[in-house]
């Protein structure tokens, strides 16, 4: 039986983050009432890696890591 070195479960990322917008108007705005929005990055994410073996994650716009 391979050995596993890495074992993870449930994984969960969130990022939060001011969203923008055009002009002066939402300048102002953003400083007074920011608008925050959270994205998912990852969700409830399980994996194991065993020894020797080589991995990669790739993204639904293909970015990886």
């Amino acid at each position: 039986m391979d050995k596993q070195v890495i074992e993870a479960h449930n994984l969960t990322k969130q990022y939060s983050f001011t969203k923008r917008g055009d002009g002066l108007k939402a300048a102002i705005k953003n400083i007074i009432r920011p608008t925050k929005k959270t994205v998912k990055a990852v969700n409830q994410l399980n994996f194991s890696v065993t020894e020797g073996e080589t991995v990669g994650f790739i993204g639904q716009n293909g970015a990886g890591r």
